[in-house]
């Protein structure tokens, strides 16, 4: 579970732990959230089937659920924020001390404007999905296996009634993650086009300038824009579509939980209290498992942000010994290279070099030399001599 956490939302350590303490106090106030629903249902007992509750009951049930509830929230957002906080601030220094330890063909092959978007955009996306979204599902996983369990103890025709639609709504979100993710990298991809031509446009000012192609750029700048928009466009309505299309069976489960228990109150399986709990428990059901979806389409969204932190974490360092080590910055424990490459010679060889212009006309042929370090070398030689 660790490791699966920390592949699919690149978290330290450290941000697994805040992740599942998150977890565990949204799942504890998915739990005390419940509380109110019962003291309704003992209410409804009472005024329905005459069964006497001491007012004593209702109050003192009142205000622990509240207090505990303020407690849980306090904790939870606590947890959520803080945690998610230093996990950004901790990612970005991990990153940029891999950055350092990278080796220099590394940089050739990547553009700084990617580097520097990857530290501060993709951290950011990061950042916001683990403060909201994470803790959210980790509850929610626990959540509904604990839900589902009482309601099938209770009557477990009621309860696929209740879960049923309910949980195929959920499945629809799942099973289109990849198209999902495919519109999403799209967009992303365009912002980092953007990123690099806006760069580009103000490191080359001057020359724009000079060369009096300064509208052109623009209207290549507005071109790009415009057609981000259409990509971003297209792959939020997309999203959209599945939330509403997952939406309308999700509002199955509701009519399907009333309909069911009409038919077992009426062969006396089930009372009327009974059903109007399992009615309350699907409406609840479905109030967790919509914003759930759309959480877990945010999950979706950063996943090319991930994928490209997790590439500058994997990618290989300069130095040529591993040896276990803990990192200065988080608290992760991993292999990581730290004896740095030892150089004895620094003398510049030259060995049976051959070049040409074109195949008929050699201008080297087999040419080898040494520059001995520490002494100054000049190529003399007329144009086109091969220096």
């Amino acid at each position: 579970m660790i490791k699966f956490l920390k592949n699919t939302f690149a978290l330290t350590d450290q941000g697994v732990r805040g992740a599942f303490k998150s977890g565990v106090l949204s799942f504890l106030v998915f739990v005390i959230n419940m509380v109110p629903s019962m003291l309704l249902l003992l209410l409804v007992d009472h005024l329905l089937l005459r069964h006497v509750h001491s007012t004593a009951i209702y109050l003192v049930c009142s205000i622990v659920t509240l207090v505990v509830m303020a407690v849980l929230l306090s904790f939870e957002y606590e947890a959520q924020y803080n945690e998610t906080y230093k996990e950004a601030a901790h990612l970005r220094l991990n990153i940029a001390e891999k950055l350092s330890r990278l080796e220099m063909s590394y940089f050739a092959k990547h553009d700084l404007t990617d580097l520097a978007q990857s530290i501060m955009a993709d951290v950011a996306s990061l950042e916001h999905a683990e403060s909201h979204a994470v803790p959210k599902l980790l509850a929610f996983c626990l959540f509904l296996p604990f839900l589902s369990a009482l309601m099938f103890i209770g009557n477990w025709k009621m309860a696929i009634c209740a879960i049923g639609p309910t949980l195929l709504s959920f499945l629809l979100i799942v099973l289109s993650k990849r198209y999902v993710r495919e519109q999403y990298n799209k967009h992303y991809l365009r912002l980092r086009e953007n990123s690099q031509a806006f760069q580009d446009r103000i490191e080359l000012s001057k020359e724009i300038t000079a060369f009096n192609l300064a509208e052109r750029i623009k209207t290549k700048l507005y071109a790009k824009l415009d057609d981000t928009l259409r990509v971003h466009w297209k792959s939020e309505r997309n999203a959209g579509f599945l939330l509403i299309f997952a939406d309308i069976f999700s509002h199955f489960s509701l009519a399907f939980t009333i309909i069911g228990g009409i038919f077992l109150m009426q062969t006396g399986e089930i009372s009327v209290l009974y059903m109007l709990g399992y009615v309350l428990a699907s409406m609840k059901l479905k109030e967790f498992v919509d914003s759930n979806m759309e959480f877990l389409m945010e999950v979706f969204y950063i996943n090319s942000a991930v994928k490209r932190i997790r590439e500058i974490r994997d990618a290989k360092v300069l130095d040529v010994q591993t040896e276990a080590a803990t990192d200065v910055h988080t608290t992760d424990t991993q292999a990581t290279d730290k004896r740095a490459t030892q150089f004895a010679n620094f003398d510049i060889e030259i060995n049976k070099l051959s070049f040409s212009y074109d195949d008929t006309t050699p201008v080297l042929n087999d040419v080898s030399f040494t520059v001995p370090h520490g002494t100054v070398c000049a190529l003399v030689g007329q144009s086109g001599c091969g220096k």
